[in-house]
């Protein structure tokens, strides 16, 4: 394509309408047309309720009353006569002009088609001229003739009249709207007057989370929005600026340039001001997610460097893009262009710097290995990228220069704000795994107070043994400190893959309408698909109902990447979600660990269906195209696959009924065990040899299943004490209730028992009932007491009985009586 022919599509493009106000004016007009029709419908029946005259007139007449002159009530009968012939016409006028209106409206040629057409050309207009004269050479190698035009540009911008007449429009304008002009320069002063305070607190924010034992999310997130608040007013001063220019009419040609830059500068300023307040010293940057002092300074400075230098270059480049002079946009733009570029090569070195910028204190990358060849590599892209724009510009393609510098800049300011946001998510992740930690260590100590305070009981119940178990509790150990290496890898994990796929989004939004090479997988057809679309439409009655319809649509490359991103987001999500329900969810909900993995199970199952139905639908392929053979298949394999399909279904019943959850007790096919995992097929259960059983599913759905702790925790401790006869029954009873009641784990309710059982062989047998609340306090529980109830007999010299047998011996055989003198005699000898 010639430079001619672009620069004449490119100003067809300027003077395209708003595809975004023509959209608008679209559904409104769509909205107006559904109005109308079922303002028609109700008219239409109106109208044949109104040809009823004679009806109508008699019911009218009723309500006249009845005792008036016939005169009088012919004459009013004439009247009411008059008036519903008079309501008829009207009724019937309305009908029509609605109908002639609903025809300008939606008929053949009318305002919806119309408004429909002029935004399907002027997209495929503005589709076509985006594709093809973004790669046309724009202007010429730069001449000696451009200095002279560089000379005029440069008198234009700095001229003294020029920056008066800026001046002067100001004072006019506001002159002219002195209410709006001083609430917004008060607004404006107010802001300015207010940022040491919101400094100042900005630095009390950092202090305070900066101490290892803070676990709290709320002074982040108020750093956040003064951190947004400090950030606006040099780019509010710039709006304000350009609000005030816009309101006057007829300015010249120089302000209007004004006017201009100042409007599209808001945005870009409003970034680097972000950026830089963020990673002021103290700030939301050092203070909250953890970044290093020197990368948050180095980065301070530098957004300082682009306020200082880039922002004058902006506004000169912008004005001589607004001037429509070719020469001057050749000369004195290019220039000021080449020198922006030059600016963000720097920084971006200064900034990124393997060794001394952030690239070093990105672990992956100091590791070595293909991460770091890969931060290398991006580094050299991000600073060698400004400046292949200024050499593309240099060689004439200036305008295509800009418009990828300018995605280019857009896209880095949105990477910034990506990780801005991902740093609150990890401050927010960091906060909530630091108050599990710290929960966890209040329970410990207190179980810890607990079992000292249960031993000084035993040891004599006294003031000082308590004075001596409140000093132990003092020392107890501080709570720990949680860093950002602590934090869930799951959650990590989900708050990264978001970040990318948000990249990725922005990426594609900048990009898309710009470089053709991201717009071809549109043209890359893969194969054809049947597509269900659903409309609501006025039905007969004036009621809303849905139409359906199908057209055959190509599947493109586009499709099939957006089927696979699906996939990929399922797969992530379904790895990594129980990490960010247990930090997120559940531990604000009273649930125990069988609910949340019955909850979490359940929402795998869900995300997968889903993902697998959006990645089928992308690609074409719905529920209507695959309901037969998905039908035909669940039969089929419910018949070659019985037990496996009913060991599936019994796990969804497990899931849902919940007869038994992970953490549960049970027994099954003769063996105990914990409940660990419940999954499709089978259950897993660890029993007390540590050996894990997997169960099929229909076994806890069909058969006899006994769970300990289906409803009550509560276990029950049975102890068997025989003492020796002649011990002190009730004494006993005193020690082992004495022993019983002592133990922090036995519960009052249900109450314990000291049963004597009876008298056995050569015992006095005693029975030891109790209870503990969960299960998990039953083996050790019970260990302590027979330690507790061995030690309290010791102390009391009560003896633990054992069998006793006496031997009576009658016949003894004649060699052994005859020797047994002989032998008694050698031992004397």
């Amino acid at each position: 394509m010639s430079q001619q022919l672009a620069t004449v599509l490119r100003r067809y493009r300027e003077q395209l309408p708003n595809i975004r106000e023509l959209r608008q004016k679209l559904v409104e007009a769509q909205q107006e047309l559904k109005d109308a029709e079922s303002k028609t419908i109700v008219l239409d029946d109106t109208r044949e309720a109104a040809k009823e005259l004679d009806a109508e007139l008699n019911a009218r007449m009723l309500q006249v009353e009845p005792g008036l002159p016939k005169k009088t009530r012919e004459a009013i009968r004439a009247e009411v006569t008059e008036l519903l012939k008079s309501r008829k016409k009207y009724i019937q006028d309305l009908w029509t002009d609605y109908n002639n209106y609903l025809e300008q409206l939606g008929g053949t040629d009318g305002l919806v088609d119309s408004l429909q057409a002029r935004l399907d050309t002027t997209e495929s207009f503005a589709a076509f001229i985006n594709e093809h004269i973004f790669w046309a050479k724009s202007t010429t190698l730069p001449n000696v003739d451009d200095k002279k035009h560089l000379i005029a540009a440069f008198r234009w911008l700095t001229s003294p009249s020029h920056w008066a007449a800026v001046g002067k429009t100001l004072i006019e304008s506001a002159k002219l709207h002195i209410f709006e002009a001083a609430l917004a320069g008060l607004f404006l002063l107010a802001v300015v007057l207010v940022q040491p305070r919101v400094r100042s607190s900005l630095r009390s924010k950092g202090a305070t989370v900066s101490k290892s034992y803070a676990a709290v999310f709320a002074p982040t997130v108020e750093a956040f929005l003064l951190t947004l608040f400090a950030a606006i007013t040099l780019p509010l001063f710039f709006w304000t600026m350009g609000w005030l220019i816009s309101l006057q009419y007829g300015a010249d040609e120089f302000v209007r340039a004004v006017e201009r830059a100042l409007q599209v500068l808001v945005i870009p300023v409003f970034s680097i001001e972000l950026l830089r307040q963020t990673c002021r010293p103290q700030g939301l940057g050092e203070a909250h997610y953890n970044w290093p002092t020197k990368i948050v300074r180095l980065i301070n400075r530098s957004c300082w460097l682009l306020i200082v230098i880039g922002v004058p270059l902006g506004v000169v480049a912008i004005m001589i893009d607004w001037k429509s002079n070719e020469h001057w946009h050749r000369s004195l733009g290019r220039l000021a262009f080449c020198l922006g570029q030059c600016l963000m090569s720097f920084v971006l070195w200064r900034v990124l710097r393997p060794k001394t910028g952030v690239l070093a204190e990105i672990p992956l990358i100091q590791k070595g290995g293909w991460q770091a060849q890969f931060g290398k590599f991006a580094f050299a892209v991000m600073v060698i990228a400004p400046l292949i724009l200024m050499v593309i510009s240099i060689f004439g393609y200036h305008y295509t220069a800009v418009e990828i510098a300018s995605r280019f800049n857009r896209t880095l300011w949105l990477l910034f704000g990506l990780i801005i946001l991902y740093g609150l998510g990890l401050r927010w992740l960091l906060v909530s795994r630091r108050k599990l930690a710290i929960e966890q260590a209040r329970q410990r100590r207190a179980a810890q107070e607990a079992k000292q305070l249960a031993e000084a009981e035993k040891d004599g119940a006294d003031a000082s043994a308590e004075g001596k178990a409140e000093s132990r509790v003092a020392e107890a150990p501080p709570e720990p400190e949680i860093d950002i290496s602590s934090l869930n890898e799951q959650t990590r994990a989900i708050l990264r893959a978001l970040t990318i796929i948000g990249f990725v989004i922005v990426f594609w939004t900048v990009w898309a309408d710009v470089i053709p090479a991201l717009r071809i997988f549109d043209d890359v057809q893969l194969w054809s698909a049947k597509v269900t679309y659903s409309d609501t439409i006025a039905g007969p009655d004036g009621q809303p109902r849905i139409e359906t319809s199908e057209r055959m649509e190509w599947i493109t490359l586009t499709d099939l990447f957006a089927s696979i991103l699906y996939l990929l987001a399922a797969v992530i999500s379904i790895r990594n979600l129980p990490g960010l329900l247990e930090i997120g969810i559940y531990r604000r909900m009273s649930l125990g660990a069988g609910e949340r993995y019955a909850l979490t199970t359940i929402l795998k199952y869900v995300i997968t269906i889903l993902g697998v139905l959006f990645a089928f639908g992308a690609i074409g392929i719905g529920w209507a195209q695959v309901q037969w053979l998905a039908a035909a298949m669940t039969v089929g394999l419910g018949f070659g696959l019985q037990e496996i399909f009913a060991n599936f279904v019994s796990g969804l019943i497990l899931l849902f009924e919940r007869p038994i959850r992970v953490g549960d007790i049970v027994t099954v096919g003769g063996v105990d065990g914990r409940v660990t995992r419940i999954q499709m097929r089978a259950t897993t259960i660890l029993n007390w040899e540590r050996k894990e059983l997997i169960v099929p599913n229909k076994e806890f759905v069909t058969g006899q299943v006994m769970n300990w702790t289906l409803t009550d925790e509560v276990q029950r401790i049975l102890i068997q004490v025989g003492v020796a006869y002649g011990s002190d029954t009730r004494k006993v009873k005193d020690l082992l209730t004495k022993v019983v009641t002592s133990h922090v784990k036995i519960i009052k309710d249900p109450a314990h028992r000291i049963l004597f059982k009876g008298f056995g062989a050569s015992t006095l047998d005693f029975e030891v009932v109790a209870f503990v609340e969960k299960s998990d306090d039953l083996v050790p529980t019970r260990d302590d007491l027979y330690y507790a109830i061995d030690d309290a007999f010791r102390e009391a010299s009560i003896e633990i009985a054992f069998p006793q047998l006496d031997i009576h011996v009658r016949n003894v055989p004649k060699e052994l009586h005859s020797a047994a003198p002989a032998t008694r005699g050698e031992s004397a000898k």
